[in-house]
């Protein structure tokens, strides 16, 4: 888990400002678990539901292709059993992926 920013007070109104406003997104952007994720590696998922085994700790709000080795959709069809620790993902043709989890 990522901690978010502390403010700094400097004296500096505009400073103390940007400061401020720098600790409330930070709060923002951990509280949104966008920096709470996982990237799993070299996964070949067929044209029949692949289940995926994760590491993420908790039942991700989105994943994305970071990288593919081959033409094809990928597409979620159900949820896994066991959604915080599995995923089910299919393709239109067989491909090798690295996945994003969020």
């Amino acid at each position: 888990m990522v901690d978010s920013f502390s403010k700094r007070l400097t004296g500096n109104e505009i400073i103390d400002r940007n400061f401020s406003e720098l600790e409330r997104f930070s709060r923002e952007v951990v509280a949104g678990n966008l920096l709470d994720n996982v990237i799993i590696e070299n996964i070949t998922i067929g044209t029949s539901v692949t289940t995926i085994p994760h590491s993420l700790g908790r039942e991700p709000i989105g994943w994305v292709i970071v990288r593919q080795d081959a033409n094809a959709t990928v597409w979620e069809p159900s949820q896994a059993i066991q959604p915080t620790t599995l995923i089910n993902l299919q393709a239109s043709n067989a491909v090798t992926v690295s996945i994003l989890l969020f």
